[in-house]
């Protein structure tokens, strides 16, 4: 993925995808095991979240700022996982980008792709 490496570069060190370069087995078995461990971590923080707003809420402003922050860390633990289980669908759709009727055609094109390229760098 030559297309935002930083943000592939995030990816890889928060367990989303795997990095290109790992070929053996053994290696991807480690960064599996990185992947549900990351999992675990984030989901185990949100069920903390959620105990949080059952035991030490004692007012209503805590239960505003314990709500307001237990809903964002949730939904940021969904969208991993949905990250997680729609992983090939994702790497077959930048796959399917590089193909032909999405590469550019002439000169003018290869500027345009150059020039938003560097844009995004």
């Amino acid at each position: 993925m030559h297309v935002l490496r930083w943000t592939f570069r995030l990816f890889v060190a928060s367990g989303y995808f795997p990095p290109p370069t790992l070929k053996s087995p053994m290696k991807r078995l480690l960064y599996n095991l990185y992947t549900v461990f990351v999992t675990f971590y984030i989901w185990s923080f949100s069920f903390t979240m959620v105990m949080d707003i059952f035991y030490n809420v004692e007012t209503q402003e805590d239960l505003s700022d314990n709500l307001g922050l237990t809903v964002t860390v949730v939904i940021t633990s969904c969208k991993y996982m949905n990250l997680m289980l729609k992983r090939s669908t994702i790497v077959n759709i930048l796959d399917f980008l590089k193909n032909k009727p999405f590469l550019p055609e002439n000169t003018r094109e290869m500027e345009i792709y150059a020039r938003y390229d560097n844009l995004i760098e």
